[in-house]
């Protein structure tokens, strides 16, 4: 079997050694919670793997691309947030405008209104709430 080339692993493992720790301060610096920093960190280094050829040669500017990419990938992850956020509120609206005009009934408020909520959803929001509920195997949506 004839070894692979180890060109491109060792100048990525080199400048994660020479970087990593900067980039991944940066990270924690600006997402919350700081947790989150070392799964940026990684999606960071997955971008420059894929483009290991096309990294600038040069250190500094090599340090540069780095924090770019970890830019780059900050901003994902706040829209992410953000969108996860919309979804949940208006989930949380839908919900509570149920309850407000729902009469009461002899059978479970919370669990009827979610069932109902997560029916009424567009198919994009309901397929990521079944699989956060677990509805995912018994939603009919799930078929197309």
């Amino acid at each position: 079997m004839s070894r692979p080339d180890t060109g491109p692993a060792i100048r990525l493992t080199a400048a994660v050694q020479a970087h990593g720790s900067d980039v991944l301060a940066y990270l924690q610096r600006r997402v919350r919670p700081t947790e989150d920093a070392a799964d940026l960190l990684s999606e960071v280094f997955v971008i420059a793997w894929r483009r290991v050829d096309h990294l600038p040669a040069a250190d500094e500017p090599l340090r540069m691309w780095l924090f770019v990419t970890a830019r780059n990938v900050l901003a994902n992850h706040v829209r992410g947030a953000r969108r996860a956020d919309d979804l949940a509120a208006a989930l949380r609206t839908q919900l509570a405008e149920q309850l407000r005009t729902r009469p009461p009934s002899s059978s479970s408020l919370s669990s009827v209104s979610v069932e109902e909520a997560l029916d009424a959803l567009p198919p994009p929001n309901a397929s990521s709430c079944a699989w956060c509920t677990g509805r995912a195997s018994r939603s009919p949506r799930r078929r197309r």
